[in-house]
């Protein structure tokens, strides 16, 4: 009887250890500096993963009558990422839990005109899509509550103006539900 408590025992312990090497899947709710969302992460593999986002973001602007005036809209966005540190991370004994890490990232956003809204009647979304790629880390807070900061550059591409070259810079809180 010894004997199969301790062959359970060990079938947990080196199911927990493993569980930290995989990517996990997971729901999280976001807040960022200007705006909320939901996302979706999928785990490919123990270092790829597919993250899908639907976020209610927006800015600030100053109108030609010198006030500042805001703007909201929906995205949403396709990140493939790559964690390259997990094993690292791992052998250090840090924690990997929820995709804790380094990753560098691809982004696909779109833009549509959808639940947008403005201080200024005149200013209207130009809608589009960028591509892009950034550098980020997530890391936890809390058993489930994370900061994840990236930066990178894309390329956006609208349907009324040329395009052009924009900053990525990423901060949020993301909550993992589940």
């Amino acid at each position: 009887m010894k004997k199969i408590y301790l062959l359970v025992l060990c079938l947990c312990l080196s199911k927990t250890v493993f569980a930290q090497d995989k990517l996990e899947n997971n729901f999280g709710a976001n807040l960022q500096v200007f705006g909320a969302g939901v996302n979706y992460e999928y785990a490919l593999n123990n270092a790829f993963s597919i993250n899908a986002l639907a976020t209610y973001e927006g800015g600030f602007f100053q109108g030609l009558d010198g006030d500042v005036n805001y703007f909201l809209t929906t995205t949403f966005g396709l990140e493939p990422r790559w964690y390259h540190n997990r094993k690292r991370r791992g052998d250090k004994g840090k924690n990997t839990s929820f995709n804790v890490g380094n990753f560098v990232s691809g982004e696909l956003f779109y833009l549509p005109d959808l639940f947008s809204s403005s201080t200024d009647n005149n200013v209207s979304v130009d809608t589009g899509f960028a591509l892009g790629i950034k550098y980020g880390l997530r890391r936890k807070i809390v058993e489930k509550l994370h900061f994840e900061f990236a930066i990178g550059i894309a390329q956006v591409f609208s349907d009324e103006t040329d395009s052009f070259a924009s900053p990525l810079i990423d901060i949020k809180f993301q909550y993992v539900l589940f």
